[in-house]
């Protein structure tokens, strides 16, 4: 089968990490550089989004100008990008990659930040192809994805002067350090700190247009890009499949879209009308770029927002089989933010039916069930529902504990001061019954005289009553001291 003529692709590479929220506040993020002429500028500008079709909610989370709702988007001040020693948009670079002897090709169109509320970010890399067919490109596309690989660079000439120029050489993964370098420590997803750490797999978003309809090209294709394999790569036949195929949509006759954990792509073919096919040329690609990416990013935000919860509850637990009132009131109330964070997210960050023109909620809808949102979100609130249940039950048993403990405490204090008031109560009981003896018999009573029998009898009465009473306490703190040692 030949290979089809590209006539146009671009693909938008997305890479996520955590980042601390503070930078957000502080601009910590956005660092100033001295132009030539002496003025100041930002690394990153304001991205002014202008959504097509988006409902007004939706399109305010990131905002229009500025901040939004749940985050914010930023473009690279295209100014600085020689000053970081990278390629301009219009400057051609070359991309070599293990395998193909000739370079392909790339335009560094637009490099883009998103950063959102939760702590998740993504680094967005936007690359024009200047491939020869619809093949080659999945092949730049996964070679790009694999930003560790060092054998994978770009090349391009950096211009000195008039008549000089030099050859800069980097890697994708030396691009994604640069951009992300004033961001300091950041995590990938599977908790790893350092920007060398970041994914090996971004996301891709695609868009194509191929010269022409082929069924069995487009198949083939679909799946390379959705699913970002080399174009050498033979899965079953069955995996090309347009129709009953998981992850595909077809809303037009020329045009399918497809979807997988790896990325998003939309596929389209010419038609021979002139109108039809100048759309999917110019108009098109901005539609695609300002509305279906966007899309896209605030779906993948809410996937790995949903795995940054998970990883936090994940953690939640370990103090609730410590046994230490302090680690279980700490873990429930974590269990409690959780909870929170989850309605917050909920609320702030969910939307449904993004627009009023029906194939771009169809593409929508074709992310969410692919990206298993709902399912995963439903599946984190269930389970930390059930952990807060455990964490009530652990902490209202040690709070029990804690009371019993409190109260053998103070059980100890009364029977102390029991004891002293009722033996100070005896001595003067007993004086003031040897003054009464003494009155009444009108003899100086002294120890050698029987009638010191008399107030040491009737000062045995509240001897006894106490000590009956500091019996009682002492089985009483007998049996919590009992219950005190079964708790451990």
């Amino acid at each position: 089968m030949a290979p089809q003529r590209l006539i146009r692709g671009f693909t938008a590479l997305l890479f996520p990490f955590r980042f601390s929220v503070e930078q957000l506040a502080d601009g910590s993020f956005n660092p100033t550089y001295s132009l030539k002429n002496g003025s100041q500028t930002n690394l990153w500008l304001p991205a002014p989004l202008q959504p097509y079709h988006l409902k007004e909610h939706v399109a305010a989370m990131l905002g229009t100008q500025g901040a939004g709702d749940i985050g914010s988007i930023w473009q690279l001040n295209d100014a600085l990008r020689r000053r970081l020693n990278l390629p301009d948009r219009r400057t051609p670079v070359g991309f070599t990659c293990r395998g193909r002897e000739e370079p392909s090709t790339v335009y560094l169109d637009q490099a883009r930040l998103a950063l959102f509320t939760t702590g998740v970010g993504f680094l967005e890399l936007t690359v024009e192809m200047g491939c020869a067919s619809g093949e080659e490109m999945q092949d730049v596309n996964y070679f790009l994805c694999e930003v560790k690989s060092d054998a994978n660079r770009l090349h391009f000439e950096k211009r000195l002067g008039k008549d000089s120029s030099e050859t800069v050489t980097l890697s994708v993964l030396e691009l994604v350090e640069r951009l992300l370098a004033p961001l300091g420590e950041v995590e990938d997803f599977d908790t790893r700190p350092g920007l060398h750490y970041i994914d090996n797999k971004p996301i891709i978003c695609s868009y194509v247009l191929l010269e022409r309809f082929d069924a069995d090209a487009f198949g083939q294709l679909l799946f390379g890009l959705r699913t970002n394999f080399k174009a050498s790569y033979h899965p079953p036949q069955e995996a090309y499949a347009l129709t009953g195929s998981p992850g595909v949509l077809h809303p037009f006759e020329n045009v399918y879209w497809g979807a997988s954990l790896n990325g998003m792509v939309c596929c389209a073919a010419l038609t021979g009308q002139e109108k039809t096919d100048a759309f999917f040329t110019d108009t098109f690609p901005s539609n695609f770029r300002q509305t279906y990416l966007l899309l896209h990013l605030l779906r993948q935000h809410q996937r790995y927002a949903v795995q940054d919860l998970q990883r936090r509850f994940a953690s939640v637990g370990d103090g609730l089989n410590t046994g230490s009132t302090q680690a279980v009131n700490a873990a429930y109330d974590r269990v409690r933010q959780l909870l929170h964070s989850g309605v917050v997210f909920k609320l702030k960050c969910r939307f449904r039916d993004p627009s009023s023109v029906e194939h771009i909620n169809a593409v929508d809808t074709l992310l969410v069930d692919t990206l298993q949102i709902r399912e995963n979100l439903r599946d984190f609130e269930d389970s930390v529902r059930q952990l807060q249940t455990v964490a009530g039950e652990i902490k209202a048993e040690l709070d029990a504990r804690e009371q019993r403990r409190k109260r053998l405490a103070d059980l100890r204090k009364e029977g102390l001061i029991y004891l002293i008031t009722a033996l100070w109560g005896c001595v003067v009981f007993l004086q003031s019954s040897w003054e009464v003896v003494e009155k009444i018999s009108g003899v100086d009573i002294r120890f050698n005289n029987l009638l010191i029998l008399i107030p040491l009898v009737i000062t045995l009465l509240p001897l006894y009553k106490m000590a009956d009473e500091l019996r009682r306490q002492r089985r009483k703190m007998k049996e919590m001291e009992e219950e005190i040692k079964k708790d451990k």
